[in-house]
């Protein structure tokens, strides 16, 4: 027997049970009625009013039992046998019973399209990821080279500027602190190495522009008012004369742009070994 005469017995063996149920409901209060007017021995004029009465309670009785029961078996009846229905080729059950042979073709064609895509994704994700870390390596390959020119290290932001003298002196076992941007006080670097204390001003000046006398004055109140034994100046150009002259007699020691280059190649050779 083919599955879909089966499926058509089965449901017409559902169908003819919620007829039943149905209908077995008012057959039965019909005739509950019927024997208790009989029992109450209601004379002929009385006989519409049992009757209906008996309207009444089989109306009542089919609104509370045969309704519910209805949908109920319809309910099951149409997510019983939905997978019965035919696919887009006219094949019952063709798509979720898999009998159509067409619907597995496209199933499968979609499937391998599917997973070509998400190869083709992750290729495509994998292929981007290394053109970045290739672009990073090379932008960080160009900083490096850069910052081994005076003028790479003048292209720096104040700020980066100050971190690299505070790795500087790191990589020399002092314990650095970068000071805030703002209320620095002319110090911008604090490194403390045991009980000794430096203040370091770092001054990012383009070639042609030289740290004054008034720098170093306030270097040193500042130094002063931190307690720090050791005061230096970190500059990517030079000192005026006067500033010179004022840095020695108040004891700032100064690193000019040439001096900072040696410490760095100092480091990277560290570094390197």
């Amino acid at each position: 027997m083919s599955g879909g005469l089966e499926a058509g017995l089965s449901v017409v063996g559902l169908e003819a049970a919620y007829l039943t149920i149905f209908v077995l409901p008012l057959v039965a209060i019909g005739l509950v009625g019927a024997a208790v007017a009989d029992m109450a021995g209601w004379d002929q004029p009385l006989r519409p009013v049992a009757a209906a009465i008996q309207v009444v309670v089989i109306i009542f009785a089919w609104v509370l039992v045969a309704i519910p029961v209805g949908y109920g078996i319809l309910h099951t009846v149409s997510a019983r046998y939905a997978h019965l229905t035919r696919c887009a080729h006219g094949v019952r059950a063709g798509e979720t019973k898999w009998r159509c042979a067409r619907c597995r073709e496209d199933f499968t064609a979609k499937l391998a399209e599917a997973e070509r895509n998400l190869v083709t994704a992750i290729e495509a994700e994998e292929t981007e990821f290394h053109r970045q870390q290739q672009a990073l390596e090379q932008r960080f390959q160009e900083e490096k080279k850069a910052l081994q020119t005076l003028a790479g290290l003048r292209r720096l932001s104040p700020a980066a500027f100050e971190q690299l003298v505070a790795k500087l002196y790191a990589a020399r076992g002092w314990n650095v602190e970068v000071t805030p941007a703002s209320g620095d006080q002319g110090v911008d670097v604090i490194g403390r190495k045991g009980s000794e204390v430096v203040a370091i001003q770092c001054k990012l000046y383009a070639a042609n522009t030289k740290v004054g006398a008034p720098e170093v004055q306030n270097l040193y109140g500042a130094a002063a008012q931190l307690g720090a034994e050791r005061k230096v100046i970190v500059t990517t150009g030079d000192l005026t004369e006067p500033a010179l002259r004022a840095a020695k007699s108040l004891g700032v020691e100064v690193v000019n742009g040439g001096e900072l280059l040696g410490l760095m190649s100092k480091l990277r050779w560290r570094e390197k070994r």
